[in-house]
């Protein structure tokens, strides 16, 4: 493996990291925002 299909793989993996974190930023706002539209069924 050469120095470019190194550096491809690395993007990859970088990449795979970022969407994943991405993805649980979405999930924790998605039950956050799903926490809160419960609290607001409860009090009426």
């Amino acid at each position: 493996m050469d120095g470019d299909e190194a550096a491809k793989a690395d993007a990859l993996k970088h990449g795979k990291g970022a969407m994943k974190k991405v993805l649980n930023q979405i999930a924790q706002n998605l039950r956050a925002a799903h926490r809160r539209s419960f609290k607001l069924k409860a009090k009426s």
